[in-house]
């Protein structure tokens, strides 16, 4: 709606002028495109570099940061170590952790049965002299 009435301004300008919209149109356009509006920058292109003397000093700092950081790797994370005094003459393990067992699932399916039953009893041994002749 706003943009018919804005549509029908023009147009009732245009003529009282005495031109038509697309002459008027392009005629803007030879002017200079849509209005005198500036040309939009991204915003970081807007962002203020810092002057030369001031990315030096900052690589120079960084140069000798990773100097450092390169001479502490070098040298390790231990550094001191201190001797424990045995005061006794046995060394004995110290005692660690022992967790009881907690099994997932059963080793064997069924209870094994006793193997021990009537067929394994020898009633009658042939260990006899003759037997053994």
């Amino acid at each position: 709606d706003a943009k018919r009435s804005k549509i029908m301004k023009a147009a009732a300008r245009a003529k009282k002028s005495g031109k038509t919209l697309k002459a008027k149109a392009a005629a803007a356009k030879a002017k200079g495109g849509k209005g005198n509006k500036k040309a939009k920058i991204a915003p970081i292109l807007a962002i203020k570099r810092p002057s030369s003397k001031v990315t030096k000093a900052i690589k120079k700092s960084r140069t000798e940061h990773a100097k450092k950081v390169a001479a502490a790797a070098n040298l390790g994370n231990r550094t001191s170590v201190s001797k424990k005094i045995h005061t006794q003459i046995r060394f004995r393990k110290p005692k660690t952790l022992r967790l009881a067992r907690d099994p997932k699932y059963p080793r064997t399916s069924v209870p094994s049965a006793n193997k021990f039953n009537e067929f394994r009893v020898i009633k009658y041994p042939l260990t006899t002299e003759s037997a053994m002749k």
